[in-house]
C-alpha cells in the first residue's frame, strides 16, 4: 500500500525531443519501498491498494516499488477475483485496523474497487 500523496520515488524525467522519456532523475532521499506520512488528529489522507489498467484483466498491489517495476510487480498481481484486504495503520503506538472487500472480477475498469465488508468477512482475515 501506498499513502496516494506521498512523494514519487521518482523525481522527475528527461524527454528528448521526440517526447519520448529517456532517463530518469532518481531523488534517492524518495527510494523507500516504505510511505510515511504524517496525519494529523482530524485530518483524512488516501491510501492506494492496488492498480489496474485499460484493457487489464489483472490487477496488481501498489507500493514505492511498483515505480521500478513498469507499474506492474509480478509477485503483487492478483489475477480477476474478489480478495479481503487488512489494512493496519499504525500511530504513537495505537493501531487503527480496516478491513474491506476488493472487487477485481469485474470487467468496468470503473468497477473495479473497494467495498464494506460483509457479515463474517472480518472474522477471515484475523
Amino acid at each position: 500500500m501506498r499513502w496516494a500523496n506521498s512523494l514519487e520515488p521518482i523525481a522527475s524525467q528527461i524527454i528528448n525531443p521526440n517526447s519520448n522519456v529517456q532517463s530518469y532523475i532518481r531523488d534517492f532521499t524518495r527510494t523507500s519501498t516504505e510511505s510515511r506520512i504524517d496525519v494529523y488528529p482530524g485530518e483524512q489522507e488516501l491510501l492506494d491498494v492496488a492498480v489496474r489498467f485499460d484493457r487489464e484483466l489483472d490487477c496488481y498491489g501498489w507500493n514505492n516499488e511498483s515505480y521500478a517495476n513498469n507499474w506492474r510487480i509480478p509477485r503483487w498481481k492478483l489475477s480477476r477475483d474478489r480478495y479481503l484486504i487488512k489494512a493496519v495503520i499504525t500511530s504513537s503506538g495505537q493501531k487503527c485496523v480496516g478491513v474491506f472487500r476488493f472487487i477485481n472480477d469485474v470487467d468496468n475498469l470503473t468497477d473495479f474497487r473497494l467495498s464494506s465488508i460483509i457479515a463474517g468477512d472480518r472474522e477471515k482475515v484475523e
